[in-house]
């Protein structure tokens, strides 16, 4: 079945769904859908294929944000890279499947 995850992102309108399946216990597979050119090379740069020590490193060390500071330097504020963080954790059992939001107050 997998991990699902869309986001709108309120910034630059943009969509992306992404998609985490645990191939194995170490193994996952990640497909990224989006209408981002930034996010598809960030998804291209990425791979399909992980393992759960990939995604389970820390900031400096972990590949998905490693891949962030190569190919999306001009997009900082976007909130994909968490969210493929989040739908890659969540499928391999190291997060909850709860929704996370960011709300602007005034």
């Amino acid at each position: 079945m997998g991990t699902t995850v869309e986001v709108f992102d309120g910034n630059c309108g943009r969509k992306t769904v992404i998609k985490a399946l645990r191939v194995s216990d170490d193994a996952l597979s990640l497909e990224v859908q989006t209408d981002c050119a930034f996010v598809g090379k960030l998804a291209a740069a990425i791979g399909s294929n992980l393992t759960k020590m990939d995604v389970a490193k820390p900031f400096n060390q972990n590949i998905i944000y490693k891949k962030v500071g190569e190919v999306m330097s001009s997009c900082v504020p976007c909130v994909v890279p968490a969210a493929i963080v989040k739908a890659l954790w969540t499928e391999s059992g190291m997060a909850l499947k709860k929704d996370a939001k960011i709300q602007f107050t005034t």
